[in-house]
C-alpha cells in the first residue's frame, strides 16, 4: 500500500464507524422503544392496517441490527437489518400519504444500505466460495 493510499484508508474507517455509532444511536433508540413502549406504536400501526405483532418485530430487527453494525465482521448484516426496516417504515409513510414522514426513513435506508455495501469485506473474506481452489 503506497503512503498516500493510509490516510484516505484511515480517514474512511473513521468515517464508517461513525456512520455506524450515529445509526446504532438511532435505531436501539426507536427499536427499545417499541419493545417497551408498544402502547404508542400498535397505535400507529393499527391506524395504518398493519398487524400489531408487527410492533415487536420491527422492534426486535431494530435493535439486532443496531447491535450487530457495531461489530466489525456482522456489519453488514446489521446494515442489511436496519436498511430493510427503514425501507418498510418508508414504505408505510408514503402508501399512507405521509410523505414528509417518509423523508427520514428513506435517508435512513440510503445511510444503513451503503454501510452494509462498505462493510461487506469481512463476509466476503468468510465466504466458502473463497475457500474452494478452481481446478
Amino acid at each position: 500500500m503506497m503512503a498516500a493510499e493510509q490516510p484516505v484508508k484511515a480517514w474512511r474507517s473513521v468515517g464508517l464507524w461513525g456512520v455506524s455509532v450515529v445509526l446504532a444511536m438511532i435505531f436501539v433508540g426507536v427499536g427499545v422503544t417499541k419493545l417497551v413502549a408498544t402502547d404508542l406504536f400498535e397505535a400507529h400501526f393499527a391506524r395504518w392496517g398493519l398487524p400489531l405483532w408487527l410492533v415487536w418485530l420491527s422492534g426486535a430487527l431494530e435493535t439486532t441490527g443496531a447491535v450487530l453494525v457495531l461489530v466489525p465482521r456482522m456489519a453488514a448484516i446489521g446494515g442489511g437489518l436496519l436498511a430493510l426496516s427503514a425501507a418498510g417504515a418508508m414504505v408505510v409513510h408514503l402508501v399512507h400519504g405521509e410523505l414528509l414522514l417518509g423523508i427520514f426513513p428513506a435517508v435512513l435506508t440510503a445511510t444503513a444500505a451503503t454501510l452494509a455495501y462498505c462493510r461487506r469485506g469481512p463476509l466476503l473474506a468468510d465466504s466458502p466460495a473463497r475457500l474452494v481452489r478452481p481446478v
